[in-house]
């Protein structure tokens, strides 16, 4: 949970991203303001998200309870493949 916090956090924390709601287990769901999750994940490079329909819309869904996750490379993906340079 520690991980998922941490991820919930970084994705509050940035100005493109939204978090759906706060993790009560290791799933976080997150997605990019302005752009669709979908065009967003298909430019995604080393962060492996997937895609989650809530409520008649998508959103990312990252398994934050992977011990291997790091939070702040999935971020970092996202916002990179969001705003590719």
């Amino acid at each position: 949970m520690a991980v998922a916090e941490r991820l919930a956090g970084l994705i509050t924390g940035a100005a493109d991203l939204e978090l759906w709601a706060r993790p009560v287990i290791g799933v976080v769901n997150g997605r990019p303001l302005g752009k669709a999750p979908a065009a967003v994940r298909s430019r995604l490079r080393g962060a492996w998200v997937s895609l989650a329909d809530i409520a008649g819309e998508s959103w990312f869904r990252s398994m934050a309870a992977n011990p291997l996750a790091d939070p702040q490379h999935v971020v970092d993906a996202v916002l990179h493949a969001l705003h590719p340079r």
